[in-house]
């Protein structure tokens, strides 16, 4: 289980916010990021956001609709995975103005508070999705029969307080929710904040159930959970918050969001035009051949302009768009995600530049943007191999003649010291990151 939700900087969430503001309808988008150890609880996880992925989905005023998995599920979580990250847990806005007719002043900017103890936190339908989601996550676990134990998959929804201001509520599913769900006991209420359990049919059997509550005369009741039962037994509570100093992984967020079209339209021309801005007329690939015969004031641009093209490409949503066209392949979080400029300027760029270079001729050519690429892109049939970012620095290390020292025998965890198997990612005694 997690014990904390990090998202890395507020922006994350105003991109959601945005997008139910110009649209008045619900948005949803999957968390990316990594597991990290958490100072404030004992052998604490708390999940660090470092993107949010929107899939397709179609928006409402109530509600939305999305198939899981979508079609750009294993490319999205390949690259995330290039990146250092992973799907670590949803979220979705649950919005609805103070004053729908917009004649209060006094309710201006306030959205409805619609989740507090008196209603519901999350919808039995909400539990059942989250569960589900959990068992498809699960975390690798070596004493485990299957392999797996359990989930790190949070839930987080973007809705409004008792003041009428906007907040995070972050959620887990118990255990019991999730076996629960993969047998098939539970299903989803029209109350929502109540859930049922099925009856036993011919050869389904459905066992008894029974929950536990302190009664108006402080008396412990054991109660059984047919037909129903509060949707609260199902559900852990999970903090959230921000740092107080941001180190976000992705230091620009101004390329336009996957998925919303008409309202954010990707296109090849606007990724070249950010690139263009930094570029210019000037070759820059590869990035380990920095200033290169230049000297004094010429060598200082160099670097200068270098340091904000990494800057334009350290955007989750333009590299994952880049990706899809075939511009960029692996990308690496330590090379243009952390920002490190020393490391940034020693990227390699394998394989040739003709499609980047093709690009950056059509989008300043006389010809729109869309033309010439849509031309591009059909003339010559066949896509440029895949290319993929790699450190000079560690090529050079590589080549290197190093003495041979003795491998340890294990990974040693540093929080608990046990010392796990080589290909361990988490430490099979605790369950912290290693």
């Amino acid at each position: 289980m997690v014990d904390h939700v990090e998202f890395s900087h507020p922006q994350l969430i105003e991109n959601l916010l945005a997008f139910w503001r110009s649209s008045g309808v619900q948005r949803f988008g999957f968390l990316l990021g990594r597991y990290q150890p958490y100072e404030k609880v004992p052998m604490g996880v708390k999940a660090v956001v470092e993107a949010i992925s929107e899939p397709p989905q179609e928006g409402e005023v109530d509600g939305l609709t999305l198939g899981v998995p979508w079609e750009d599920q294993a490319r999205v979580e390949k690259l995330a995975k290039d990146c250092g990250l992973s799907i670590v847990g949803m979220i979705y806005s649950d919005l609805l103005p103070a004053d729908p007719t917009f004649t209060d002043p006094s309710k201006a900017g306030m959205v409805a508070c619609k989740r507090h103890k008196d209603s519901f936190f999350l919808s039995g339908c909400e539990v059942l999705f989250s569960a589900a989601l959990q068992s498809s996550n699960l975390s690798p676990s070596r004493y485990s029969n299957t392999g797996y134990f359990n989930s790190k998959f949070v839930t987080c929804v973007l809705s409004g307080t008792e003041e009428g201001a906007i907040d995070v509520s972050a959620y887990q599913v118990s255990e019991q929710a999730m076996a629960m769900v993969q047998s098939e006991m539970i299903e989803a209420s029209v109350n929502p904040n109540i859930i049922r359990v099925k009856q036993s049919k011919g050869s389904v059997y459905v066992p008894e159930v029974f929950y536990r509550y302190t009664n108006e005369y402080k008396i412990d009741v054991k109660e059984s959970a047919k037909p129903t039962f509060p949707v609260e037994y199902l559900l852990v509570n999970v903090t959230h918050g921000f740092p107080n100093e941001p180190k976000p992984l992705f230091l620009s967020s101004k390329f336009p969001i996957e998925n919303r079209q008409g309202l954010h339209d990707q296109d090849l021309g606007r990724a070249c035009s950010s690139l263009a801005a930094v570029l210019g007329n000037e070759e820059m690939l590869p990035l380990a051949v920095i200033g290169e015969g230049l000297k004094g004031k010429e060598r200082d641009e160099d670097l200068r302009r270098r340091e904000k093209l990494v800057g334009v490409l350290s955007d989750w949503h333009l590299v994952a768009f880049l990706e899809t066209c075939g511009i960029l392949g692996a990308y690496a979080d330590e090379d243009v995600g952390d920002g490190d400029q020393d490391e940034d300027q020693e990227m390699v760029y394998d394989d040739d530049e003709d499609e980047f270079e093709d690009a950056r001729s059509a989008e300043s050519g006389s010809a729109g943007v869309g033309a010439e690429h849509g031309a591009g892109a059909g003339s010559g049939g066949a896509r440029r191999n895949a290319r993929s970012w790699s450190s000079a620095t560690t090529t050079r290390q590589a080549a290197a003649p190093q003495a041979s020292e003795p491998e340890p025998a294990g990974k040693a965890c540093p929080h608990c010291t046990f010392v796990n198997e080589k290909s361990s990612g988490d430490c099979d005694v605790c369950g912290l990151p290693l």
